[in-house]
């Protein structure tokens, strides 16, 4: 698509990152002080329960980022989060960078999981920003509403549960 200046993406599983954008966006780096304790749940129906100084786009459809309004793809490779060494190693090949190449090689990917960092504070904070106990105890009714809001990344980035 962009000779001079190839653009990749890197997705994530749809309901990993939503759980991802909440956790961060509760954490007590971006919650604003006046902000009650909002669930993942009510978070997902109603995003403007909780005040947030992170931005909106972090929770928005993928979708958004990959396709103009018209329709046309604006990127050039679309990688996923959960196989990102690999699919960094496809992109990097595609572009002829053998010295990076090589540095992964030698070096392999150092990996930081920062929604764990987010969730560290108080015990009732920690217990609520779990992203592995949010993920367990999803609720059909929440489930489902997210399968509406991101239905187009469940297709167009080819994760199970849309469609």
């Amino acid at each position: 698509l962009h000779d001079a200046l190839p653009i990749f993406e890197v997705s994530a599983e749809v309901f990993a990152r939503a759980i991802s954008a909440f956790v961060m966006a509760s954490s007590s780096a971006f919650l604003k002080e006046s902000s009650a304790a909002v669930t993942f749940d009510e978070w997902v129906r109603a995003p403007e329960k909780l005040n947030t100084r992170l931005m909106a786009m972090h929770w928005m459809p993928a979708t958004h980022f990959l396709f103009t309004e018209a329709g046309c793809r604006v990127t050039d490779f679309v990688g996923r989060q959960e196989t990102f060494e690999a699919d960094l190693r496809t992109a990097l090949r595609r572009i002829g960078n053998n010295k990076i190449l090589a540095h992964l090689d030698a070096h392999g990917l150092p990996h930081d999981n920062k929604a764990e960092q987010h969730a560290r504070g108080s015990k009732s904070a920690q217990a609520r920003l779990d992203p592995g106990k949010i993920a367990a105890t999803l609720s059909n009714a929440t489930r489902a509403l997210l399968l509406e809001r991101y239905s187009e990344d469940f297709v167009n980035f080819g994760y199970a549960g849309g469609g």
